[in-house]
């Protein structure tokens, strides 16, 4: 079962658990083999492990009697919601019943996997652990997955995370584990310590990149085959856009699998230079708190000089900038940001307190209506109330800049604003040798840096990649891009 939310059920279609169960090995030969399902729901695999087991059973020639013996201790299962376990034995009954098949005492359970200390070792576990999103998780869980799981011990670790490395200390000597999982946990900081725990005993990637596994559903999949027996150098991948009867997988050397995990952008693709050595490129500023930063200009009849409402307070104009983000690009109203900040020679200067209430006593009027609120932000330790939350990005603002979104889907849209623009989310990008602006946007705009992208971005809905200011630091060009 994947749960994007804690509470947003989500079923494996048949077809992925027939494919998962193929991928096992789980196909002859099952009586005496020990199979666990974890996190069952319905019951999905069990339905189909279950008609498996009886099919096999009776090509061995067992009887029914023997079949339900096999079936009692062979099979696990463990489901913590108490009405889909319910289901899911009333299920596996059906089957009974219809195959004439003994009825038995099913080992599957209503508890929580993480914690059912279960004392024995499998030959398979096969499933679709929740997908819970270390954000939605309670503070006890974080807790929790952080002290018993070395994979969770930083970072964010997403729940699933710890299924995976619980389900590895359950299988045997020669167990096999195949999990259907979000892919981005090959390329995210807190998917590093995962990469490595598995990398050993990593045997098969089936990558479905944009394909959507999930009705209704815009989660990015990847099942993955680890062995307890398998310490090969090489895994084989299998790109699911683009199998073909000719080009059905290929194989990667485990020893390149370092840092953010790429299949598909070959060293002979990347250009000689590296784009931070010429242009500087950041994430946008951080005010923790954009609500009441960030402003859209309403029309009044008294509209007064020098002054912005914004709906229900007239705020110095002196006291904001124009703001940006890739989501409103030439939409309107337009926005603002309230910018406690100046520069002097370039250099940036902090407001005092009393400085602001001197020469902007209706802007410090309205942030100090606010400052309940903005004393509860995530904020930096030096940062004051009217502040914003982090400091990073505001040296660099004061000069002309280009601003793009952190997510891209078909092709990447940048605009060019001026130094007194502020962007307030995405990634702006600033001169850092000679070479123009105009350079830095034919390179992130030509098909190499597309193709990058694809390879090292995440997957966040459908065909949507998302990257960092980071990935764009470390992209390396064709020097002819130099020539303006």
């Amino acid at each position: 079962m994947a749960i994007i939310k804690a509470n947003h059920k989500v079923f494996t279609p048949n077809n992925i658990v027939k494919k998962m169960l193929d991928i096992s090995g789980y196909k002859k030969d099952l009586y005496g083999k020990k199979i666990l399902e974890n996190s069952c729901g319905i019951g999905n695999f069990l339905i189909e492990i279950v008609r498996r087991y009886i099919k096999d059973g009776r090509v061995n020639a067992l009887s029914n009697s023997q079949i339900s013996e096999g079936l009692e201790k062979d099979i696990y299962g463990v489901e913590i919601d108490k009405e889909l376990y319910e289901l899911c034995i009333q299920q596996l009954n059906i089957i009974l019943d219809s195959e004439q098949i003994p009825r038995l005492s099913w080992k599957i359970y209503n508890t929580d996997a993480l914690s059912f200390n279960m004392d024995m070792k499998f030959d398979f576990i096969v499933g679709n652990p929740p997908y819970i999103a270390y954000s939605a998780l309670n503070h006890e869980q974080r807790l929790f997955i952080k002290e018993n799981y070395q994979v969770c011990q930083f970072g964010k670790p997403d729940y699933y995370f710890a299924f995976i490395e619980s389900s590895l200390s359950k299988l045997n000597a020669d167990g096999k584990l195949v999990y259907i999982v979000p892919n981005n946990f090959f390329k995210t900081a807190s998917g590093e310590i995962l990469r490595n725990f598995i990398k050993d005993r990593l045997k098969e990637i089936y990558d479905y990149k944009s394909i959507s596994v999930f009705r209704k559903i815009m989660t990015n999949s990847v099942i993955i085959l680890l062995e307890n027996s398998v310490y090969a150098d090489k895994v084989k991948y299998f790109d699911m856009e683009n199998v073909t009867k000719e080009k059905k997988h290929r194989y990667i050397d485990k020893m390149k699998l370092d840092g953010k995990w790429t299949f598909d952008y070959s060293q002979k693709m990347k250009g000689s230079l590296l784009f931070s050595d010429y242009f500087s490129s950041s994430i946008s500023v951080a005010t923790q708190l954009n609500k009441v930063f960030v402003l859209k200009e309403h029309t009044t009849q008294e509209q007064k000089k020098d002054m912005i409402f914004n709906g229900r307070d007239y705020i110095e104009k002196g006291l904001v900038k124009d703001a940006i983000s890739p989501k409103n690009i030439n939409k309107s109203p337009k926005e603002y940001i309230i910018f406690p900040y100046f520069y002097e020679n370039k250099a940036l200067q902090k407001y005092s307190e009393e400085q602001l209430k001197i020469s902007f006593p209706l802007g410090y009027k309205y942030l100090l209506g606010k400052k309940e609120l903005l004393l509860k932000r995530d904020a930096d330790k030096g940062a004051k109330w009217y502040e914003y939350g982090r400091s990073q990005a505001l040296a660099k603002l004061e000069q002309p800049k280009l601003v793009l979104s952190t997510i891209v889907t078909h092709r990447v849209i940048i605009e060019e604003y001026d130094k007194d623009v502020i962007p307030y989310s995405g990634i702006f990008i600033v001169q850092k040798e000679v070479y123009s602006l105009s350079i830095a946007k034919k390179i992130l705009q030509s098909s190499e840096f597309m193709d990058y992208i694809k390879n090292v971005g995440v997957y966040v809905s459908g065909s949507s990649l998302r990257f960092s200011s980071k990935d764009i630091d470390n992209y390396r060009f064709d020097a002819k891009l130099l020539n303006d």
